[in-house]
C-alpha cells in the first residue's frame, strides 16, 4: 500500500503505536497478526512518521541470542561495549530527552530470547528505551501476567481491513467501485490478498476471480502473480527465491547456472518486484508467497526443487568457508532454512502462530513447584541430587510456564565450563558422562564446551513426549547458539529411550553403553557429537544426510558452456540464440524426463498454448544442427515432446 492509503486505512493502529512516543507511554508494545495482514507495512509507515526516534531491525538478520541482540544495540547506541550496563550508560549520556524506539520486525525469528528481553533487557533499560515488536506469534502471556516491575506493556492484534477501507484501497489502485467490490468479495479485506488480486486484475482486466475456500485464495493469487511475469528466467529466479532464506547474486548464479551478468540483471529485476524485500544481506520474498511457491514447486516438480536445494547448499557451504565470525549466523540460518527435518528447522524458524508455554530461569520462589514435579516422577534417592544442584547451580534450572503463569515442567542443564569437576562427581549420571568424555574426547586448546542435559520433566507426563518437552528443547536450541562455536557435545539421560529413538538417531544422537541405577531405576544416556564445526557442522551434516537420499544434482555436459552461452566442439565455439540456450537448459535440467511441448512453450516462450505449434520443433532442429555428433542426446518422444538422454 502507498503511504497515503496506509495513513487513512490504518490511522487507528498508527495512533495506538504512537503512544510509545508519549512521555508516559508504554515501554513495550506487542503487535501481532496473521501472515500477510500488513504488520511490516504498518511498522515501516510508523518509522517514516518518526524517523529521528525509530530504529527498525529486521529480526531475520539477527542471531536469536542475547549476545547478538546486545551487539545490535551497541551499534545503535554507539556504546563502548555490547553489555546492558554499557548500553544503559550510553543512553543516559544521550542529549535527547525522549527515549529511542526499537521496532523489531519479524519478531518470531528471535522469539527464543523473548523471556530474556522481558526479564533482563527491558528492566535494565527501563525508561531509556521503548520497544515495539511485531510478528505472527501472539506475545507470551508473561508480558501481562508476570511483568517486570514498573514495565508498562500493551498489545495490539492487527486485523484485516474493514469493508470501506478495502474498497478505498482498491480505488486508490485504479479500480472502479464495481471492480473493487468484486475483488474484495474474493480477498475479504486481507491486505496481501487485496494487493495480489489488485495486481492480477490490473494485469488482465478480463480475469475472473471466482469464490473459493479461504485456504485456496492466496494459492490462486500467487499462481496469477507468477503467470503475469512473462520473463521465464525471472520466473525461475522467483522460484529459486522460494526455496531459500535469502537470495544473493552469487547464490542466484549458482542456482540458475547463469553467467555473472545474467545473475546481476536478474537480481536487479527481482529487487523491483512488489513482495520482494531488499535487505542488507540479500533479497527476501514475502514469507506467504515463499511458502506457497515452494510448496507448489515441491509437489509439481520435486526434481527441480531438489536441484535448487542442492545447488544452494553447495554455494552456501562454499561461501561459509571464508565467512567472518560476524557473518557466521547468516550462513548458519541459510543452512538451517534448507533443512527439512522439522525438529531442527521448526526450532529455529517456528511455524505455528501460537504458543502454549514460555521458559523462565528458575528462582527461589519456584523451588516448591519444581521439587513437587521431581517427587512425582523420580525415585526418592534422586531428590537429594536435584536438591544438590538447586543449591549449587540454581541457574541450571529453567521453568516451563503455561499461559496462566503456572509451572508445567522444567529442565536442568549444566555447562561443563561452569561446573567444578568434584561437583559433577556428586551426581552418578554426570560422573558417568565425565568419565565417558575423558575416555573418548582428546583434550584441545580450543576452549571446547559441552552441555549435560541432566533432566526434563513435565508436571503431567514426566519425561514423555509432550508440549512441555517440546518447549524445553526449543529453549535448549537457543543455548546451542549461545555456545557456538565452542559447543561440541551434548549429553542427556532418559529412563525410556524408545519413544525418542527415531528422532534422536535422525538428529545424530548416539545411544551410549552407560546405564546408571538410582534407587532401582535404570537411567540410560545418549550423546550428540557436533564435531569441530560445532552447531553449524551439526546442521550441515543433517542437511547433507537429507540431500544424500535425493536424486543427485543434475550436471551439465562439458560441451555446454553456460557462461559463454555456447556449444564447444573440438574445433570451434558455436553461439546459441536465447531461445536455443533456454530450450537446451530446460531439457538438461529435466534430463531423463520427458519435457512436453506445452511446458517448453510456457517456460521458454512464456506463453500458454494447448494446441499444436511447430516453433518448438524448429528450435530443436536448429539445436541438433549445432550439436552435431552430440545431437543424439536430444530424443523425440512421439506425440509428447523431447527428452535429454545423458547416455545417448
Amino acid at each position: 500500500m502507498d503511504t497515503a492509503v496506509i495513513e487513512k486505512t490504518r490511522a487507528r493502529e498508527l495512533e495506538f503505536l504512537a503512544q510509545s512516543m508519549q512521555f508516559y507511554g508504554p515501554d513495550v508494545i506487542g503487535l501481532y497478526g496473521i501472515a500477510g495482514v500488513g504488520k511490516s507495512t504498518l511498522l515501516n509507515q510508523f518509522a517514516t512518521l518518526y524517523p529521528s526516534r525509530c530504529f527498525k531491525i529486521n529480526c531475520q538478520q539477527i542471531e536469536p541470542t542475547p549476545r547478538a541482540f546486545l551487539q545490535c544495540l551497541q551499534q545503535i547506541t554507539v556504546s563502548d561495549e555490547a553489555s546492558l550496563s554499557s548500553i544503559s550508560s550510553a543512553l543516559d549520556a544521550a542529549t535527547t530527552s525522549t527515549p529511542p524506539v526499537l521496532l523489531l520486525d519479524q519478531f518470531e525469528s528471535i522469539n527464543l530470547i523473548e523471556s530474556w528481553l522481558r526479564q533482563e533487557c527491558m528492566p535494565a533499560l527501563l525508561g531509556r528505551i521503548r520497544l515495539i515488536f511485531c510478528g505472527r506469534l501472539l506475545p507470551a502471556n508473561q508480558w501481562i501476567i508476570n511483568p517486570s516491575p514498573e514495565l508498562n506493556y500493551l498489545s495490539l492484534k492487527l486485523e484485516c481491513l474493514s469493508f470501506n477501507d478495502s474498497i478505498r484501497f482498491l480505488q486508490a489502485q485504479g479500480h472502479s467501485v464495481s471492480a473493487a467490490l468484486g475483488i474484495n468479495q474474493f480477498a475479504n479485506g486481507h491486505p496481501l490478498a487485496l494487493r495480489l488480486a489488485s495486481n492480477a486484475v490490473l494485469e488482465r482486466p478480463q480475469r475472473q476471480l471466482s469464490e473459493q475456500p479461504p485456504n485456496n485464495i492466496i494459492h490462486s493469487l500467487v499462481r496469477f502473480f507468477i503467470e503475469d511475469i512473462h520473463d521465464p528466467e525471472l520466473q525461475q529466479a522467483l522460484l529459486a527465491c522460494s526455496v531459500i532464506r535469502r537470495m544473493t547474486e552469487p547464490l542466484l548464479k549458482a542456482m540458475l547456472l547463469c553467467t555473472h551478468s545474467q545473475a546481476n540483471k536478474l537480481y536487479e529485476d527481482l529487487a523491483q518486484i512488489d513482495f520482494v524485500e531488499v535487505n542488507e544481506d540479500g533479497l527476501s520474498l514475502h514469507e506467504v508467497l515463499k511458502k506457497t511457491l515452494s510448496s507448489d514447486l515441491k509437489s509439481r516438480s520435486p526434481q527441480q526443487f531438489s536441484v535448487f536445494r542442492q545447488r544452494a547448499s553447495q554455494q552456501i557451504r562454499t561461501e561459509l568457508e571464508s565467512a567472518s565470525l560476524g557473518q557466521m549466523w547468516r550462513y548458519t540460518a541459510d543452512i538451517i532454512y534448507l533443512v527439512e527435518n522439522s525438529v531442527i528447522r521448526n526450532a529455529f524458524f517456528p511455524p505455528n502462530d501460537q504458543r502454549k508455554y514460555s521458559i523462565e530461569p528458575a528462582c527461589e520462589a519456584d523451588k516448591q513447584s519444581v521439587m513437587a514435579i521431581i517427587t512425582n516422577h523420580e525415585p526418592q534417592q534422586a531428590i537429594s541430587i536435584y536438591e544438590y544442584w538447586w543449591q549449587k547451580h540454581i541457574n541450571a534450572f529453567h521453568c516451563v510456564k503455561d499461559t496462566q503463569g503456572k509451572i508445567a515442567g522444567f529442565y536442568c542443564l549444566l555447562k561443563t565450563t561452569e561446573i567444578l569437576t568434584h561437583q559433577l562427581d556428586e551426581d552418578p549420571i554426570t560422573k558417568a558422562w565425565v568419565t565417558h568424555l575423558n575416555e573418548t574426547e582428546a583434550p584441545d586448546g580450543n576452549n571446547t564446551e559441552h552441555i549435560f542435559i541432566r533432566r526434563w520433566l513435565s508436571l503431567d507426563k514426566g519425561e514423555s513426549l509432550s508440549g512441555v518437552q517440546a518447549a524445553c528443547w526449543l529453549d535448549i536450541k537457543r543455548i546451542y547458539l549461545e555456545m557456538r562455536p565452542q559447543l561440541k557435545r551434548v549429553y542427556l539421560t532418559l529412563q525410556d529411550l524408545q519413544p525418542y529413538a527415531p528422532a534422536a538417531l535422525e538428529l545424530g544422537f548416539q545411544v551410549l553403553d552407560i546405564e546408571v541405577d538410582i534407587d532401582g531405576i535404570p537411567y540410560y544416556s545418549a550423546m550428540l557429537d557436533m564435531g569441530e564445526e560445532s552447531v553449524i557442522g551439526w546442521v550441515s551434516k543433517r542437511l547433507l544426510h537429507e540431500l544424500s537420499g535425493q536424486e543427485p544434482i543434475i550436471t551439465r555436459p562439458s560441451w555446454f558452456d553456460v557462461d559463454a552461452r555456447q556449444i564447444r566442439t573440438s574445433h570451434s565455439q558455436i553461439d546459441l540464440t536465447p531461445l536455443e540456450f533456454n530450450t537446451l537448459s530446460l531439457l538438461i535440467s529435466h534430463q531423463e524426463e520427458v519435457v512436453s511441448r506445452k511446458l517448453l512453450l510456457k517456460e521458454v516462450w512464456g506463453i500458454e498454448h494447448n494446441g499444436s505449434s511447430n516453433v518448438v520443433d524448429t528450435i530443436i532442429r536448429s539445436l541438433r544442427r549445432k550439436l552435431g555428433s552430440n545431437s543424439t542426446h536430444i530424443q523425440s518422444v512421439r506425440g509428447t515432446g523431447y527428452r535429454f538422454n545423458v547416455d545417448a
